[in-house]
C-alpha cells in the first residue's frame, strides 16, 4: 500500500463535511470518486494534498504519517478552477509556480508535450478554457510527483483535448505514477481502474465495471450530506 487516508473530517461551522472518510491508495492505482455536488469530494482531495487542514484523521505514507513537508513532493494538483493569474502571460505564470516547487522552467519536457510552447507570450487572459486547462495540468506535473491528484480534470476540454490528457495519463501511470480525480464524466469512470462513491462525507468502494444505469443509481442514492 502506498498511501491511507484514515477517517477524515472537516465542517465549516455547522456544516460536517467529511465525517470519518477513509482511502487506501495502492501504486498505479487510477481513482475515481463521484458524488452529488456539494458531497465533499473537493475538500476530500484539498486535505489530501494538505491543502487544508482535517479536524481529525490521519494521512500516513506506508507507516509514517505525512507531514507539510512531504506533501509538495508526494503530490501533484489539477483544482477544479485554473489556478493562473489572467493579466499574465502564460510563460510568467509558468515560472511563477514552478519556482514555487524548485523545478527549472528552461526546457522542461511537458512545455512541448502539452503544446504550450506555441502560445507562451500570450497573456492568460487571451487563452480559450481548453488552453488554461494545458497550462494547469502543466503545473500539477511539474514536479514529477508519484500521485496526481485532479478535481473535474477535464473541465472546458473539447473532446481532443480529452483524449490527449488521458493519453498523457496513461503514459504516467505507465510510468508508476498514481492518479486520484473526481469526476462526473462516465467516460472518465470508465478509464479508472477503481471507483469510489461519496455520501454523507464517507467513501464507499463501488464495482468500477458497473453500467451507466447502475452508477446513476448510486448517484440518486448519495448526492449532497444529509
Amino acid at each position: 500500500m502506498m498511501l491511507r487516508l484514515k477517517q477524515i473530517y472537516k465542517s465549516y461551522g455547522k456544516a460536517n463535511i467529511l465525517n470519518g472518510a477513509s482511502l487506501d491508495i495502492n501504486k498505479g492505482d487510477c481513482i475515481a470518486i463521484i458524488g452529488g455536488n456539494g458531497c465533499g469530494k473537493t475538500t476530500l482531495v484539498q486535505v489530501l494534498c494538505g491543502i487544508i487542514r482535517a479536524d481529525k484523521g490521519s494521512i500516513l505514507n506506508g507507516d509514517k504519517p505525512v507531514d507539510k513537508d512531504d506533501f509538495k513532493h508526494l503530490f501533484g494538483y489539477l483544482p477544479q478552477n485554473d489556478p493562473l493569474i489572467d493579466e499574465l502571460s502564460v510563460k510568467d505564470n509558468l515560472k511563477l509556480w514552478f519556482s514555487t516547487m524548485d523545478v527549472s522552467f528552461k526546457n522542461h519536457p511537458l512545455i512541448k508535450k502539452l503544446k504550450i510552447n506555441t502560445y507562451l507570450n500570450k497573456p492568460v487572459n487571451k487563452l480559450s478554457g481548453g488552453m488554461k486547462r494545458r497550462v494547469s495540468l502543466c503545473i500539477a506535473m511539474a514536479n514529477d510527483a508519484p500521485i496526481l491528484v485532479m478535481d473535474e480534470p477535464t473541465t472546458a476540454l473539447d473532446i481532443v483535448a480529452k483524449d490527449e490528457m488521458w493519453s498523457m495519463l496513461g503514459d504516467y501511470m505507465h510510468s508508476g505514477g498514481t492518479v486520484v480525480l473526481t469526476t462526473h464524466n462516465y467516460d472518465e469512470i470508465k478509464n479508472c481502474t477503481r471507483l469510489m462513491l461519496m455520501k454523507n462525507g464517507v467513501l464507499k468502494e463501488i464495482n468500477k465495471d458497473a453500467s451507466y444505469n447502475e452508477i446513476m443509481e448510486y448517484l440518486n442514492q448519495g448526492g449532497k450530506n444529509e
